[in-house]
């Protein structure tokens, strides 16, 4: 008698918008967009980046 235990599967991966690296790449490519296209606005947003 053999017994069939249920195939192992891969854990599944987390979907790329969680990774800590990427939203902080994602920040820093925003904020040299908004400085370059928008300077006025991105001075006007210096206390969100401050805290």
């Amino acid at each position: 008698m053999t017994s069939q235990s249920p195939p192992i599967t891969p854990p599944a991966s987390r979907p790329w918008y969680t990774h800590l690296y990427l939203q902080v790449l994602a920040a820093i490519v925003a904020g040299v967009l908004l400085g370059h296209f928008a300077p006025a606005t991105g001075e006007a947003m210096k206390p969100i980046g401050d805290g």
